[in-house]
């Protein structure tokens, strides 16, 4: 059915794609004043990066003014992304740079969390990294220490 709208009314079915798309003019212009497509390259990037652990979320879908990963999450996070980069763990670290591309640096109002929700799972994969590597590594009791502030300042 879908297809079948697609084809029949192909202006309708890509509406969307073309009111969310982010390198428009106007959109260009209203957020960084004038139309300078590296600065913006610039801000959707910091936008879509720093929603993790720096930027407040602008939409009303998961905690608005809050970034995603507060408290002891945030740093875990980084220190997982950093982690599975050096340990060529591709598949975490490409689902969050294909979720941010596609979901923060080429749409509109980056951050939004409800563009970014299909990379929860590796959130949680890369925020588990380092405390999995404490626990095999015999620092059971920071890991879990870790684990209670995660469940304490991630609410």
């Amino acid at each position: 059915p879908i297809t079948l709208f697609a084809l029949l009314s192909p202006e309708k079915y890509f509406y969307r794609a073309r009111v969310v798309f982010a390198w428009q003019h106007d959109l260009i212009v209203n957020a960084v004043g004038e139309y300078d497509l590296l600065r913006y390259l610039w801000h959707q990037l910091w936008r879509s990066l720093g929603s993790f652990t720096a930027v407040p979320d602008i939409t009303g879908f998961y905690g608005p003014g809050t970034p995603y990963l507060i408290g002891v999450a945030a740093p875990l996070f980084a220190i997982g992304f950093l982690w599975a980069l050096w340990k060529r763990q591709l598949v975490p670290v490409l689902w969050v740079l294909l979720t941010l591309f596609f979901g923060g640096i080429m749409i509109s109002g980056a951050p939004s969390s409800s563009h970014h929700v299909v990379v929860i799972p590796a959130i949680c994969w890369l925020v588990a990294t380092p405390l999995s590597w404490l626990w095999a590594n015999n620092h059971r009791t920071l890991s879990l220490m870790l684990l209670v502030g995660i469940m304490a300042t991630s609410w």
